[in-house]
């Protein structure tokens, strides 16, 4: 089936007005992520405020799986209504499944309390615990996120992101006037700000909770765990070099520092990936079910055609206002070769051009491909820290090897793709 050219310009116009939604939350979202490490780089100790750095690395790292739980409840969701099916049974199946790994988190972040995990937060055993209770936020935020998706409630979602961003700030602010400037203040306002912009948008995405359950034929488990896998490389992508780098203990607290706020910086922008890759998945998803080909394709070509015009233009841009930009973020104390800025850019301008190829793959159900790309992309990641070199530079080039191998299967794997052939996690 395939639509004249109004059903295109449809869609179109509500992909346009969704990704401005969503942009005006996730630029707030992004907002208050710079202004926090801002804050905190000026209120804190050089070594409190690297060990902040990794604390928000590490617990942004040990959380991004539940963006799977996102993507596939809404997609279930899109389904669900296009079929007159049961949302509530989807729902409630992915937000159990979605607490039992939370859970699992959680626990694994307490085991590692006394194998000295607090050492990577400036020994502050405080910011440790309150690991967990960041893990179950986040949780709940992508559930409610990947509802509002299904539903195409993007005001709901832009709401939420809003208020985190504004939230932690604010709570922040509020530590730092009070004297709280520690490790564990500055997490503690990460994980209020977290669950209240929650309760913030319940107010407009009402009856997005289900009773949690874990077992169910509503949701198939296999496009789940393919998701899962898939995760594994994006999240080093976007936070596995800072650990890795803090364990090494090859630099000082102002290099680590700067490199942990210049990966921070340089992902902000694949946030805003989210803000078409949220709306344009639900428009591909609802193609792809109506069997709508010419509009699945149109809008998938014009956000490919988007994404690498931005990744271009923005890498550019971050090499050269790159220093001036961390001189001001953090101080002229933290300073990070041009070199390292150029890698970091590119690996999140290559991350647009793989979100946009991903959005196609996960509107056709093509579960298997999209892990196949992630896994070999995880394996360029570990690869480049293995071989011989300064440690610096090894983690600022593995995010580009690994985002560059994902995006080069997941183009591959997007080759001939039609509804007709999809069905099941292939």
């Amino acid at each position: 089936m395939s639509t004249g050219p109004d059903g295109v310009r449809t869609a179109r116009r509500q992909l346009a007005g969704s990704t401005v939604t969503v942009s005006a939350g996730l630029a707030a979202s992004g907002v208050g992520t710079v202004a926090m490490m801002a804050i905190a780089a000026r209120a804190l100790s050089a070594d409190a405020y690297a060990g902040f750095a990794v604390w928000w690395t590490v617990a942004t790292l040990g959380t991004m799986a539940f963006g799977v739980f996102e993507v596939y409840l809404a997609r279930l969701v899109v389904t669900a209504r296009a079929t007159r099916g049961d949302e509530k049974a989807v729902t409630g199946l992915l937000v159990g499944r979605a607490l039992t790994v939370a859970a699992a988190i959680g626990t694994g972040f307490l085991l590692a309390v006394p194998l000295g995990l607090p050492g990577l937060f400036a020994d502050d055993l405080g910011a440790a615990l309150l690991l967990p209770v960041f893990t179950v936020a986040v949780a709940l935020q992508a559930l409610q996120r990947g509802t509002c998706t299904g539903r195409l409630n993007f005001s709901a979602l832009a709401v939420q992101l809003s208020a985190d961003g504004v939230l932690r700030v604010l709570l922040v602010l509020a530590a730092v006037a009070a004297g709280f400037d520690t490790v564990h203040a500055m997490a503690l306002a990460c994980c209020a700000s977290a669950l209240l912009s929650v309760l913030v948008a319940g107010r407009l995405n009402r009856r997005w909770w289900a009773r949690p359950r874990v077992r169910g034929s509503e949701a198939a488990i296999s496009p789940l765990l393919l998701l899962l896998l898939s995760s594994v490389g994006p999240v080093l992508v976007n936070n596995g070099s800072v650990p890795w780098l803090a364990a090494t203990d090859s630099q000082d607290a102002y290099t680590l520092g700067a490199f942990a706020g210049a990966l921070t910086l340089a992902r902000i922008p694949t946030q805003f990936i989210s803000a078409i890759f949220s709306p344009l998945m639900a428009q591909l998803s609802h193609s792809a079910e109506t069997r709508d080909r010419r509009t699945f394709f149109h809008l998938q070509h014009t956000g490919s055609a988007a994404a690498a015009a931005i990744g271009a233009i923005y890498t550019a841009a971050f090499t050269l206002l790159g220093p001036f930009v961390l001189r001001v973020y953090l101080g002229p104390e933290y300073e990070l070769a041009v070199g390292c800025l150029f890698l970091l850019s590119a690996a999140s301008s290559v991350l647009f051009v793989a979100s946009v190829q991903q959005a196609q793959l996960t509107a056709l159900d093509r579960w298997r491909r999209i892990a196949v790309a992630w896994v070999a992309g995880t394996v360029g990641f570990v690869a480049t820290l293995a071989v011989p070199g300064d440690p610096l530079w090894r983690a600022a080039a593995a995010p580009l090897v690994a985002v560059a191998t994902a995006c080069v299967g997941l183009v591959i794997a997007s080759r001939g793709l039609w509804p007709e052939e999809s069905g099941g996690a292939r």
